[in-house]
């Protein structure tokens, strides 16, 4: 079991059966009130939400991402978290992520890069009218995976961007050739640090 930190929040990791599932950060987007985990769609996710004791925890929601209903972030009087889960069958997963987060607040920071990135990604502009650039200011050579998703968890570009010392910049093409309007979250992983993840509005 390991125990790791993020800002207030505890994330308890198990492994077994060599199933691992990476740690991923939840993305919290206060305009929309929506959780959401930014992952491959072959994943299992159960959404839960309980008052004071997890051992009342409710299911919430099954889906990759979960719209947290206005009675409820109105007053901030639940706390949240997802069940990932690589298996054929997500009744019957072993290897299960708990990502406990106690509270809106703790959620609404998870976007910022954690601890030791020196990276700085800017995206603009944004909101967009239909194309976007991505800025990406670095100590050294990186070569990231890029992957943009919609607000429902569909995949709309990846590519691997090598950013070289100082400031380096990507457009990303749509294959519609303008971006549809909408809320996309942009991930750009190295395999060494926690994904740096940022959101874009197309209007």
């Amino acid at each position: 079991m390991n125990n790791c930190a993020l800002g207030s929040a505890t994330i308890n990791i198990s492994k077994s059966n060599n199933n691992y599932v990476p740690y991923r950060q939840i993305v919290y987007i206060p305009s929309a009130q929506v959780l959401f985990y930014p992952f491959d769609s072959n994943y299992c996710f159960k959404w839960y939400r309980f008052g004071t004791d997890p051992a009342f925890a409710e299911l919430v929601g099954n889906k990759q991402s979960y719209i947290i209903p206005s009675s409820e972030y109105s007053i901030s009087k639940y706390h949240y978290y997802v069940k990932v889960s690589k298996s054929e069958s997500c009744d019957t997963c072993a290897t299960i992520c708990w990502f406990n987060y106690p509270g809106l607040g703790v959620l609404g920071r998870s976007e910022e890069p954690a601890p030791g990135i020196d990276q700085q990604l800017n995206i603009y502009p944004n909101p967009s009218s239909g194309s976007f650039v991505l800025e990406m200011y670095n100590r050294a050579t990186r070569t990231y995976d890029v992957s943009i998703r919609d607000i429902q968890g569909r995949l709309h570009f990846r590519d691997k961007w090598t950013a070289i010392p100082g400031t380096s910049t990507l457009r990303p093409e749509h294959v519609l050739g303008r971006w549809p309007s909408g809320l996309y979250l942009v991930s750009l992983s190295d395999g060494l640090h926690e994904p740096i993840i940022q959101k874009i509005v197309v209007e």
